[in-house]
């Protein structure tokens, strides 16, 4: 017998959706800027390609690296990247995630 959805569970399973949809649009992206060992991304091009795909239509608008996108690197990070957040002059240039296949590039 199939019975109702926790609140819990459906919170659960939302997250876990909007994750796997992150999950690919920084594949894509990664694999898309990866030169030698080194992708460069720009958190536009990240916030555009997420704000467009079906499960975070309603999250548009919120800032990747400071919103609640921010597990996201701790997740690349796990699994080996090199990754880090250069945002120190916003007045001059679109922030960039920086992914590396080690630190010793």
């Amino acid at each position: 017998m199939i019975e109702p959805i926790t609140p819990e569970e459906a919170f659960k399973q939302r997250n876990k959706d909007v994750l796997d949809g992150i999950i690919l649009v920084f594949n894509e992206l990664i694999v898309k800027h990866l030169i030698n060992g080194v992708a460069e991304i720009r958190e536009s091009d990240i916030s555009d390609k997420i704000n467009n795909i079906n499960c975070c239509s309603k999250n548009k608008g919120i800032p990747i690296y400071y919103g609640h996108w921010s597990g996201v690197v701790d997740t690349y990070k796990e699994k080996g990247w090199y990754v880090t957040y250069d945002a120190s002059n916003l007045n001059q240039y679109d922030p960039i995630f920086i992914f590396k296949v080690s630190n010793e590039l």
